[in-house]
């Protein structure tokens, strides 16, 4: 069964850039993977401050800013001169997670994407199950868009982009077929 770990290392360039810190898994897969710079977008300030304790022996390539990731992605990511590697699972995910302007946020994010000078990013985007309405969402409301709509921002980015997809995992070690959509040319 693969893992995030795995899923990054075959998706690999110099700078990784994810919405929703949560406890920090994702920033250690990236971590682990090699990525020479992180930037890690939380909106709730208790798992940004969770976020900089856990990492704060790797404050030289981590950085984590606490946002809204469809409001700073751009601002995050402006100054970048090269591909970048996106992991979007910021999400509302109920409890003391953070709900920003929006539950789901893809959109938005790929919108700021898409003003990037750069169009050869890696884009990888968790819980396509809830997108589908395979699973319900954290405040039980129906998002807004549909997967056809993800694929549609996607191009806009860059109309050559190969749309596959990769197996999720839970935290529970339940595999989920196809539950990520990878974005590369």
């Amino acid at each position: 069964m693969p893992t995030t770990l795995d899923l990054f290392k075959k998706h690999q360039n110099k700078y990784f850039v994810e919405s929703g810190s949560y406890l920090g898994d994702g920033i250690q897969a990236a971590i682990d993977c090699g990525f020479e710079n992180i930037i890690s977008l939380e909106i709730s300030k208790q798992y940004e401050f969770i976020c900089k304790n856990r990492f704060y022996l790797h404050a030289d390539k981590v950085k984590i800013i606490n946002g809204d990731s469809s409001e700073i992605l751009y601002d995050e990511i402006s100054s970048i001169d090269e591909p970048i590697t996106f992991w979007l699972d910021g999400h509302y995910s109920g409890g003391p997670t953070g709900l920003g302007k929006h539950e789901y946020p893809l959109i938005q994010e790929l919108e700021q994407i898409k003003k990037h000078h750069i169009k050869t990013h890696t884009i990888l985007i968790d819980d396509l199950r809830i997108v589908r309405g395979n699973e319900e969402t954290a405040t039980g409301e129906p998002i807004a868009f549909c997967e056809d709509d993800l694929i549609e921002a996607i191009l806009k980015i860059n109309k050559e982009y190969n749309i596959s997809y990769e197996d999720g995992i839970t935290h529970a070690g339940i595999s989920l077929k196809n539950d990520i959509l990878v974005a590369t040319l």
